[in-house]
């Protein structure tokens, strides 16, 4: 047996209500009767109205939240795309600066070539700002698969980017301090790296929390 949708019930329901008015209205011969019945459809038939407007405005405000939802994450994904790519540029030219040997363009209070000079600059002989480029590329990559994943999928990525760029702003932070008390030098771009990878933690931690 197929099963009814809301409004084939209701119709029906309505049709049976309507038939048996009508049978009531026949049957009885009194002027009193009849009006009486008269009314009776009308305040059913104004009822049924006013149900289904109720139920069209609530369908209207959920979708106009749904919309609103959708066009919030897809302005909070360029965001993030955007300053992915911010990152990725700026990481990629220090680590061309560091690989080439080569000066970074530096002036003003920022000292870029001491901070470049420094034990602080690599791990174990690897540049920080190739780990740098790794991650906000890895975040880049995890950013455009996660639209094409499932909702389990999809949130687990979220927690990854979230998850990397957390870390790159601790470690930006650490590195900012050695800046700023141990070599008692600034590089301008590897304080922009770090707005960039803490406005990044931030959003991504943002979103992976409202996820629905």
């Amino acid at each position: 047996m197929a099963c009814l949708t809301k409004t084939d019930f209701w119709q029906r329901l309505w049709g049976q209500l309507h038939s048996y008015l009508l049978t009531a209205y026949d049957a009885s011969a009194a002027p009193g009767c009849r009006k009486e019945c008269m009314v009776t459809e009308e305040m059913v038939r104004e009822d049924f109205a006013q149900r289904r407007r109720e139920k069209q405005a609530a369908h209207d405000v959920g979708t106009a939240k749904t919309n609103m939802a959708l066009s919030s994450r897809r302005s909070l994904r360029t965001m993030l795309l955007l300053l992915t790519l911010a990152g990725t540029i700026v990481a990629g030219y220090l680590t061309y600066v560091d690989l080439s040997h080569v000066n970074a363009l530096c002036g003003g209070p920022f000292d870029c070539a001491a901070v470049q000079a420094s034990r602080y600059a690599s791990i174990r002989g690897v540049p920080v700002a190739a780990l740098g480029l790794l991650a906000y590329v890895a975040i880049l990559l995890l950013e455009i698969v996660r639209p094409h994943a499932d909702a389990d999928t999809a949130s687990w990525i979220e927690l990854g980017i979230f998850a990397i760029a957390f870390a790159g702003m601790l470690y930006s932070f650490y590195l900012t301090y050695v800046e700023i008390f141990v070599i008692h030098a600034l590089c301008i771009y590897c304080l922009t790296s770090a707005v960039i990878i803490s406005c990044l933690a931030l959003l991504a931690g943002w979103r992976w929390q409202k996820q629905p």
